[in-house]
């Protein structure tokens, strides 16, 4: 099987098998767009390479997710990543605001809080301190709801975000103060220390976060002498799906949707922008002659705001086909085409 690449995007080109042992053929290409604060996202001359592993903030057991990456077999939706510090409007320092992420029929509004702590006191229990005004917030799991604690021996946390802060389980060391989140919900109810919400995270969350780890399917003895390396029977291609809940699309991304980030950039900025509106599209070939147009969606926008330099702000769109392998396929071939008719790639 021979790949033509016709479009500017690098590609990946892997084979995977289903959960019924048939092998499948997986092509991600991956576009590399410069974020302007007022203009759609612009297509770089200099393309980076796909992005293969997972980049973790640090130790990978213990650190959230930078970017994930491209390896997925397949998503059911498109999903958006964000890796960005929220910054205070006007840049004056805030005990909290408001921050935006819309990307067409999806929108995500949070809130960030300066940093405080919940402290123990005999009888009263745990009580907030004080929010520090601040300027920036990062948008790391660490500042969202979780955590893990070590008690009587074992590890308890909270398996939708065992990096976050703000868990507080019975039987934890009342000794020390705990960070309190600073990433809530708008809607959020007033947040008291013990009370249990669901974690506001903007990255891409690590496998063994839930809802991701549950939809893994059945590891067991069976699976291990039969299946293995083949996923289980039963495996939940939604396991692939590595955006927060609130940020997985409903469907897939057609392209040129809009684009908002509120409060993103440095001094308290927002960006409007738009998708590209590139269609990608794969062409198969087989050795009888026939031609197949195959589906290749836009499956994962990630969106890197994080340096204090706007000029290094980037958006990463992965596109991906997902085929069946057989002797009878003889070339593969990724095109694009622009509802403009002009696909040429944008100098930065």
């Amino acid at each position: 099987m021979k790949l033509v690449n016709y479009t500017p995007w690098p590609h990946l080109l892997f084979e995977r098998r289903d959960t019924f042992d048939r092998p499948l053929g997986v092509l991600a290409l991956q576009g590399t767009f410069a974020i302007d604060e007022s203009a759609p996202l612009r297509a770089l001359r200099e393309q980076a390479p796909v992005q293969v592993g997972d980049v973790h903030r640090g130790d990978p057991a213990t650190s959230s997710l930078k970017r994930a990456g491209a390896t997925a077999t397949f998503k059911p939706k498109s999903e958006i990543h964000v890796d960005a510090v929220a910054h205070a409007p006007t840049g004056k320092p805030r005990t909290s605001w408001p921050i935006r992420i819309r990307v067409g029929k999806l929108q995500q509004d949070l809130v960030v809080r300066g940093p405080h702590q919940w402290r123990h006191a005999p009888v009263l229990g745990w009580r907030k301190g004080a929010i520090e005004p601040c300027t920036e917030v990062p948008l790391h799991d660490e500042l969202a709801f979780g955590g893990s604690h070590r008690i009587d021996g074992k590890i308890v946390e909270e398996r939708r975000n065992p990096v976050g802060t703000g868990f507080l389980p019975r039987g934890i060391d009342t000794r020390d103060p705990i960070a309190a989140p600073q990433i809530v919900a708008v809607d959020e109810p007033l947040h008291l220390p013990g009370s249990r919400v669901a974690p506001r995270g903007c990255g891409p969350i690590p496998s063994y976060f839930a809802p991701r780890c549950d939809r893994i399917g059945t590891i067991d003895a069976r699976w291990l002498a039969e299946k293995w390396p083949c996923v289980p029977e039963d495996f939940d291609y939604a396991h692939y799906q590595a955006a927060h809940p609130d940020l997985v699309y409903p469907g897939y991304l057609k392209g040129d949707e809009p684009i908002e980030l509120v409060h993103l950039l440095p001094g308290g900025g927002s960006v409007l922008s738009a998708l590209p509106d590139w269609r990608v599209w794969t062409l198969l070939r087989l050795g009888d002659g026939r031609m197949l147009r195959w589906p290749t969606q836009l499956d994962t926008v990630h969106f890197d705001l994080a340096s204090p330099d706007p000029s290094e702000h980037r958006a990463y769109l992965t596109w991906r086909a997902v085929f069946p392998l057989s002797a009878s396929l003889r070339r593969v071939e990724s095109r694009m085409t622009r509802s403009d008719q002009r696909s040429r790639v944008e100098a930065a």
